[in-house]
This record gives C-alpha cells, sequence and structure tokens, in this order.
C-alpha cells in the first residue's frame, strides 16, 4: 500500500505538477488508507481465518480499486496530456511493485509467525503512511 501511495504522489512528480494539490493528497492519502487499515487490524484480530479471507480482504480490494479509480482519473488534470503516458507508468507500476513484494512477503511472515502477522505488519505499514500524510 505504501507503494501505491507513494505512486500518486510520484505521478504529480512526473509531469512536475503539483501532484493535484494539496487537498486531493489529502483526500487519497486518507481514504484509501482508511479502508484498508481497519480491514487488516480486523483481520489480525479475528480468531477465524474465513472472516479476514472473505470479508476483510474484500474492503480492501475495494479500497485499491477505488485509488486506481482516483488516482488515474486524476492523471490528465495533474500533469497534462504530455505527459500523462508516463504518469500512469508511475502509479501502475507502484501497485505492480507494491503486489509483486507484498504477496511473497506476507507468506514468509505467515509461515514463519501466523497468518496473523500478515495482517498485522500491512495494518502497521498502513498506519505509518498515514502519520506521514498527515
Amino acid at each position: 500500500m505504501d507503494l501505491a501511495v507513494r505512486g500518486w504522489h510520484g505521478a504529480g512528480r512526473a509531469g512536475h505538477g503539483d501532484g493535484g494539490g494539496p487537498a486531493a493528497r489529502q483526500v487519497l492519502g486518507h481514504s484509501v488508507p482508511g479502508g484498508v487499515l481497519p480491514a487488516h487490524v480486523v483481520g489480525a484480530a479475528t480468531t477465524e481465518y474465513a472472516v479476514p479471507r472473505l470479508g476483510t480482504r474484500g474492503v480492501a480490494a475495494v479500497a485499491n480499486a477505488g485509488f486506481l479509480a482516483v488516482a488515474l482519473a486524476a492523471l490528465p488534470r495533474m500533469v497534462g496530456p504530455a505527459k500523462i503516458g508516463r504518469a500512469t507508468s508511475v502509479v501502475v507500476s507502484g501497485v505492480t511493485v507494491a503486489c509483486i513484494a507484498g504477496v511473497p512477503a506476507g507468506t514468509l511472515l505467515g509461515q514463519l509467525w501466523s497468518w496473523r502477522s500478515a495482517f498485522w505488519a500491512v495494518a502497521s505499514s498502513v498506519q505509518q503512511r498515514l502519520c506521514r500524510c498527515g
């Protein structure tokens, strides 16, 4: 998630624009993690594996889809038509790298400690990002 949110901020820099303005960055910087953080805390705290796998993963997926929809829709205004390709690649690359790195990392944590540790790791990462977006 951290890489995905960084992709949003990077998109503004890719076009040397203002990143959609402070209001756009603040809304995205808080709304996406605001959906992901409680989903992962509930997932880590539950006693059954089926609850986080079915319910909380769905909430997190919707938050991620919302991020992509907002970010990609805002790019033309943020960077202008001349740099839309570069900005799109920055956003999509951030999400892709986050997925590629996150799945093996979550699997490793799950194997070392328990499946809950992966949920706590994501919640911790999102909380740290929320504090920096403040």
